[in-house]
């Protein structure tokens, strides 16, 4: 497959050369426990915030330094008021997410699996960050890590990440 078929020659050069950080191994926690007695939180990179509470991410930085990209997240409640969940983000199509934003994060879909009983609770609290993140060292050293320490105090089981 060709994945650069429908872009510009100089996104093809830049990712084929783009310094990306390589992990010999990865984490892996075996989850002992049904799904029915987890508690569950979704993470996306879909560049989520709240509309009138939140800060949108910040594009204007982005456009300024294309090499930058914002490392901060946001907390999205379970019962937050789906239409004034917005997107800040330049780098994906999001007709989709704006006609339901259960495309890109399902809320409502969890809440559903919650009713029925296929999953235990669902976390009160959500995150998004915005996913075009070139240099990753405030994203791993600092907010990575206070989103999983939020998780392991909201005692999360098991998390459902949606990439943008």
């Amino acid at each position: 497959m060709d994945s650069f078929r429908f872009t510009p020659p100089y996104v093809e050069i830049v990712m084929k050369n783009f310094p990306y950080l390589r992990y010999d191994t990865c984490p892996f926690t075996p989850l002992n426990k049904e799904l029915k007695d987890c508690k569950v939180a979704l993470v996306t990179t879909g560049g989520l915030y709240i509309e009138g509470e939140q800060k949108p991410y910040d594009m204007e930085r982005e456009k300024q330094d294309p090499g930058w990209g914002d490392p901060t997240y946001r907390i999205i409640p379970r019962n937050v008021p789906r239409e004034k969940i917005k997107i800040a983000h330049r780098h994906y199509n999001k007709s989709g997410v704006q006609k339901d934003i259960n495309v890109l994060f399902p809320l409502d879909r969890f809440i559903e699996l919650k009713n029925k009983g296929e999953i235990g609770l669902l976390s009160e609290n959500h995150y998004s960050f915005q996913g075009n993140i070139p240099n990753t060292q405030d994203l791993i050293l600092r907010f990575g890590v206070e989103v999983a320490i939020r998780l392991h105090i909201e005692k999360v089981d098991l998390v459902f990440m949606t990439p943008a």
